[in-house]
Parts: C-alpha cells; structure tokens; sequence
C-alpha cells in the first residue's frame, strides 16, 4: 500500500509540474536547470601541423586551435592560429566525424569573418555535432593555394578541468 501512495504522489508531482511549466512558460523550467548545462565552458584544443595529414604535405606550416563550448546556450568559440604556410590559406574549419588518420567533409567552417590569423569566431551547434566534439570526432585542417586538399591539421581533444583544491 506504501508504494502504491509513493507511485500516486510521484505522479501527481508529475502532473503538477508539467502544469506550472505550462501555466508559467519555460522560465519556470529554468529554475531547475539540467545539471549538464551547469558549470565552466568545456575546452578542446589541437596542434596544427603537416605530420597529422592523411597524404604527404611538405610545409613548415604550423598552427594551433582553440575552442571553448558554452554549455547553456550551446555556443562554440574558437580562435585558430597557424604560420610559415606554403601560400595563403584559403579554408579553415572542422571536418568530421572522423578519427585521426581518416578523411571526412567540412561540418563547420571557422573562416567567416576571415582567414587571416588568428581566424576567431562562434556559432552554436546542435546536438549531433556535440556528441562528435566531446568523443573527439572533429579535426582542424587549414587547406592552402598550394594544398587546396589541406595543408596542415589537429584532431581536436578535450581539455580536462583542473582539479580544485
């Protein structure tokens, strides 16, 4: 009998808070928060170089990326730097979902607001690509004149937080 009122109770909590997100809007949703979306921005980052290439590159170019994923709103920034490139850089993004050492098309493309570096800029993503930035799925490669199919890349890696003392 205990757990036959437990079970009513609990859906009656159900019922009632399904009610008040309804009757508030979901601001009221927002006081409960999931505690996934809660915390620092998560960070990956990468070194840039011709050794990660699927092909031989012959380049003393080098580079390096790096990204910081709000997790509430879902917005990732990045900032990528790179120099000593054979010729100027005519794409700069995230392929995927690959390992390292495999090829994949671009998913998101880093040069907006420029190729210049270092190449900054932010988007939010959607849950998709999420699950392939925290397996570590996504690499950088920066293509060239000279190298249209890529110069030099990094598959990016998650940087774990510090512990606190």
């Amino acid at each position: 009998m205990r757990h036959r009122l437990t079970l009513v109770s609990l859906a009656v909590a159900v019922v009632a808070s399904a009610a008040a997100v309804a009757e508030h809007g979901a601001g009221f949703k927002n006081q409960f928060p999931d505690p996934s979306l809660t915390g620092p921005p998560i960070k990956w980052t990468t070194d840039l170089n011709a050794d990660e290439m699927s092909w031989t590159v012959d380049t003393p170019g080098v580079g390096r990326a790096d990204f910081s994923l709000e997790r509430e709103t879902m917005t990732l920034s990045w900032k990528v730097t790179y120099d000593k490139l054979t010729s100027p850089a005519t794409k700069v993004a995230i392929h995927g979902p690959q390992t390292p050492g495999g090829e994949a098309g671009v998913l998101i493309d880093l040069g907006g607001k420029g190729l210049a570096s270092p190449v900054t800029g932010e988007t939010v993503i959607n849950d998709g690509q999420l699950r392939y930035l925290v397996t570590d799925r996504f690499y950088i490669q920066i293509a060239t004149r000279k190298n249209e199919k890529g110069e030099i890349r990094g598959q990016l890696r998650r940087l774990r937080p510090m512990a606190s003392n």
